[in-house]
């Protein structure tokens, strides 16, 4: 089934139901005891010729920079998930430096490097 069509779908239930739960009081309010009950559930299927699986295959490579010889790769700040958080440590490192950190941000520590 086309997405598009399952967007119009949902969006056309979506207001036929809302259409007919909401009832406004004087007061703007939703008088609850009019919400029609529905005891069928509505189940979706899957009928889309997506993958529901991928095989990745991941190739790990070492080839030397700057001639093999190791370099400094300054601190920075890094950017995290948003379900990620950084740890007090980091915190109190970037406050010493004057650094103030997002809420999903951290600093990443000076290191030496010689391949990518």
């Amino acid at each position: 089934m086309d997405i598009a069509l399952v967007k119009a779908s949902i969006l056309s239930a979506t207001y036929l139901i809302s259409k007919n739960i909401i009832k406004t009081l004087d007061k703007g309010k939703s008088d609850a005891n009019n919400i029609p009950q529905n005891d069928e559930p509505i189940i979706f299927k899957n009928t889309s010729n997506a993958p529901t699986s991928v095989n990745m295959e991941v190739t790990t490579t070492n080839t030397p920079i700057n001639n093999g010889e190791p370099f400094e790769v300054k601190g920075f700040i890094r950017n995290l998930p948003d379900s990620r958080c950084p740890s007090a440590e980091k915190r109190a490192q970037a406050a010493r430096l004057g650094i103030e950190l997002g809420e999903h941000q951290t600093l990443v520590d000076p290191y030496m490097k010689n391949a990518v």
